[in-house]
Protein backbone atom coordinates (compact mmCIF):
# COMPACT_ATOMS: atom_id res chain seq x y z
CA UNK A 1 0.00 0.00 0.00
CA UNK A 2 1.01 3.71 -0.91
CA UNK A 3 -0.01 6.82 1.14
CA UNK A 4 0.89 9.81 -1.11
CA UNK A 5 -0.98 12.00 1.09
CA UNK A 6 2.04 13.73 2.82
CA UNK A 7 3.77 14.55 -0.89
CA UNK A 8 0.38 16.04 -2.58
CA UNK A 9 -0.04 18.52 -0.04
CA UNK A 10 3.48 18.89 -0.55
CA UNK A 11 3.20 19.41 -4.45
CA UNK A 12 -0.41 21.52 -3.67
CA UNK A 13 2.03 24.14 -1.74
CA UNK A 14 4.06 24.56 -4.29
CA UNK A 15 1.37 24.82 -6.79
CA UNK A 16 -0.32 27.24 -4.26
CA UNK A 17 3.30 28.83 -4.37
CA UNK A 18 3.80 29.12 -8.05
CA UNK A 19 0.11 30.45 -8.98
CA UNK A 20 0.08 32.89 -6.36
CA UNK A 21 1.04 36.83 -5.80
CA UNK A 22 3.85 35.80 -3.73
CA UNK A 23 5.98 34.35 -6.73
CA UNK A 24 5.35 37.28 -9.34
CA UNK A 25 6.72 40.76 -9.57
CA UNK A 26 3.83 42.52 -8.18
CA UNK A 27 2.19 43.50 -5.04
CA UNK A 28 0.62 41.74 -2.57
CA UNK A 29 -2.23 43.78 -0.39
CA UNK A 30 -2.94 42.23 3.20
CA UNK A 31 -1.92 39.02 2.78
CA UNK A 32 -4.71 37.90 0.28
CA UNK A 33 -4.72 36.14 -2.98
CA UNK A 34 -5.51 39.11 -6.04
CA UNK A 35 -7.94 36.42 -6.79
CA UNK A 36 -8.94 33.68 -4.46
CA UNK A 37 -8.49 29.91 -6.01
CA UNK A 38 -11.78 27.84 -6.66
CA UNK A 39 -10.33 24.93 -7.68
CA UNK A 40 -6.67 23.72 -8.69
CA UNK A 41 -6.70 25.69 -12.12
CA UNK A 42 -9.64 28.01 -11.43
CA UNK A 43 -9.60 31.57 -9.68
CA UNK A 44 -12.55 33.44 -8.62
CA UNK A 45 -13.48 37.26 -8.11
CA UNK A 46 -11.61 38.58 -11.56
CA UNK A 47 -10.19 41.90 -11.40
CA UNK A 48 -11.96 44.50 -13.12
CA UNK A 49 -10.05 46.77 -15.42
CA UNK A 50 -10.29 50.32 -14.21
CA UNK A 51 -7.97 52.05 -16.34
CA UNK A 52 -6.02 51.73 -19.31
CA UNK A 53 -3.22 54.20 -20.37
CA UNK A 54 -2.18 53.11 -24.37
CA UNK A 55 1.17 52.76 -25.78
CA UNK A 56 2.74 56.26 -26.23
CA UNK A 57 6.15 56.92 -26.66
CA UNK A 58 7.81 60.17 -25.56
CA UNK A 59 11.53 60.93 -24.55
CA UNK A 60 13.33 58.16 -25.40
CA UNK A 61 10.74 55.76 -23.31
CA UNK A 62 7.75 53.75 -24.48
CA UNK A 63 4.70 53.59 -21.87
CA UNK A 64 1.74 51.43 -21.12
CA UNK A 65 -0.40 51.59 -18.30
CA UNK A 66 -3.20 49.36 -16.66
CA UNK A 67 -5.18 49.29 -13.21
CA UNK A 68 -7.95 46.91 -11.97
CA UNK A 69 -10.19 47.17 -8.79
CA UNK A 70 -10.82 44.20 -6.28
CA UNK A 71 -12.63 43.62 -3.39
CA UNK A 72 -15.08 46.81 -3.22
CA UNK A 73 -11.89 49.12 -2.43
CA UNK A 74 -8.83 48.09 -3.32
CA UNK A 75 -7.20 49.66 -6.46
CA UNK A 76 -4.12 49.11 -8.17
CA UNK A 77 -2.34 51.11 -11.50
CA UNK A 78 0.67 50.32 -13.24
CA UNK A 79 2.61 52.23 -15.51
CA UNK A 80 5.68 50.63 -17.04
CA UNK A 81 8.36 52.84 -19.08
CA UNK A 82 11.15 51.50 -21.15
CA UNK A 83 14.17 52.84 -22.15
CA UNK A 84 17.43 51.45 -24.14
CA UNK A 85 19.12 51.19 -20.71
CA UNK A 86 16.24 52.23 -18.48
CA UNK A 87 12.84 50.23 -16.86
CA UNK A 88 10.56 52.64 -14.81
CA UNK A 89 7.49 51.01 -12.75
CA UNK A 90 4.86 53.58 -11.20
CA UNK A 91 2.91 51.83 -8.76
CA UNK A 92 -0.18 53.83 -7.19
CA UNK A 93 -2.24 51.50 -4.61
CA UNK A 94 -5.08 52.72 -2.59
CA UNK A 95 -7.94 50.86 -0.36
CA UNK A 96 -5.91 48.00 1.38
CA UNK A 97 -6.40 47.95 5.25
CA UNK A 98 -3.25 46.64 6.62
CA UNK A 99 -0.36 46.38 4.64
CA UNK A 100 0.59 46.42 1.07
CA UNK A 101 4.30 44.55 -0.30
CA UNK A 102 5.88 44.93 -3.23
CA UNK A 103 7.87 42.36 -4.70
CA UNK A 104 11.11 41.57 -7.12
CA UNK A 105 12.36 38.49 -7.76
CA UNK A 106 16.23 39.27 -8.75
CA UNK A 107 18.75 36.09 -8.99
CA UNK A 108 20.23 34.57 -6.32
CA UNK A 109 22.76 36.71 -4.65
CA UNK A 110 24.26 39.03 -2.16
CA UNK A 111 22.45 42.21 -2.07
CA UNK A 112 23.56 45.54 -1.12
CA UNK A 113 20.84 48.08 0.23
CA UNK A 114 21.29 51.90 0.71
CA UNK A 115 18.28 52.96 2.44
CA UNK A 116 16.53 56.35 3.16
CA UNK A 117 13.29 56.86 5.05
CA UNK A 118 11.67 57.12 1.66
CA UNK A 119 13.90 55.43 -1.17
CA UNK A 120 15.93 52.35 -1.48
CA UNK A 121 18.81 51.75 -3.70
CA UNK A 122 20.00 47.76 -4.49
CA UNK A 123 23.01 46.50 -5.80
CA UNK A 124 24.83 43.61 -6.47
CA UNK A 125 29.06 42.81 -6.73
CA UNK A 126 28.57 40.11 -9.34
CA UNK A 127 25.94 42.70 -11.62
CA UNK A 128 28.10 45.58 -12.41
CA UNK A 129 26.41 48.48 -13.29
CA UNK A 130 23.13 47.12 -12.38
CA UNK A 131 20.89 48.74 -9.53
CA UNK A 132 17.27 48.74 -8.75
CA UNK A 133 15.75 51.26 -6.55
CA UNK A 134 12.22 51.89 -5.10
CA UNK A 135 11.03 55.28 -3.85
CA UNK A 136 7.76 55.83 -1.82
CA UNK A 137 5.77 59.65 -2.74
CA UNK A 138 4.74 61.96 0.12
CA UNK A 139 5.65 61.91 3.43
CA UNK A 140 5.01 57.88 3.15
CA UNK A 141 7.83 55.80 4.93
CA UNK A 142 8.49 52.44 4.43
CA UNK A 143 7.53 50.17 6.97
CA UNK A 144 9.71 47.03 5.93
CA UNK A 145 12.30 46.65 3.04
CA UNK A 146 14.31 43.54 2.76
CA UNK A 147 15.61 40.94 0.80
CA UNK A 148 14.36 37.16 1.61
CA UNK A 149 14.65 33.52 -0.19
CA UNK A 150 11.94 33.04 -3.08
CA UNK A 151 12.03 30.46 -5.55
CA UNK A 152 11.27 30.11 -9.38
CA UNK A 153 10.47 27.17 -11.51
CA UNK A 154 11.16 27.52 -15.44
CA UNK A 155 10.75 23.58 -16.08
CA UNK A 156 8.38 21.63 -15.24
CA UNK A 157 8.77 19.69 -11.15
CA UNK A 158 12.21 21.93 -11.00
CA UNK A 159 12.70 25.15 -8.74
CA UNK A 160 15.59 27.29 -8.20
CA UNK A 161 16.36 29.39 -5.14
CA UNK A 162 16.53 32.93 -5.69
CA UNK A 163 16.67 36.49 -4.06
CA UNK A 164 13.24 38.44 -3.44
CA UNK A 165 13.28 42.08 -2.66
CA UNK A 166 10.10 43.13 -0.55
CA UNK A 167 8.81 46.40 0.30
CA UNK A 168 6.07 46.90 2.70
CA UNK A 169 3.93 50.01 3.20
CA UNK A 170 0.92 50.31 5.72
CA UNK A 171 -1.08 53.68 3.68
CA UNK A 172 -1.95 54.22 0.08
CA UNK A 173 0.96 55.74 -1.90
CA UNK A 174 2.71 55.38 -5.20
CA UNK A 175 5.76 53.40 -5.40
CA UNK A 176 8.66 54.19 -8.29
CA UNK A 177 10.73 51.45 -9.49
CA UNK A 178 13.64 52.37 -11.32
CA UNK A 179 15.82 49.47 -12.65
CA UNK A 180 18.97 50.17 -15.13
CA UNK A 181 22.12 48.20 -15.81
CA UNK A 182 19.79 45.05 -17.05
CA UNK A 183 21.67 45.66 -20.73
CA UNK A 184 24.98 45.13 -19.86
Amino acid sequence: VIANGPLIHLFENWINYFAGTESHNTIKFDDKEQMPKVSRFLFGGWLKTSKVQPLEESNGFISYGVGYEARSSLSHFRRISLSEHELRVLDEINGFRHKAVLRWRLPLGEWSMNKESNEICLSNDKFKGFSLSVSVGGNITFQRVEVVGGWESLHYLDKTEISVLEVEVTKSCSLTTIIQGFDD
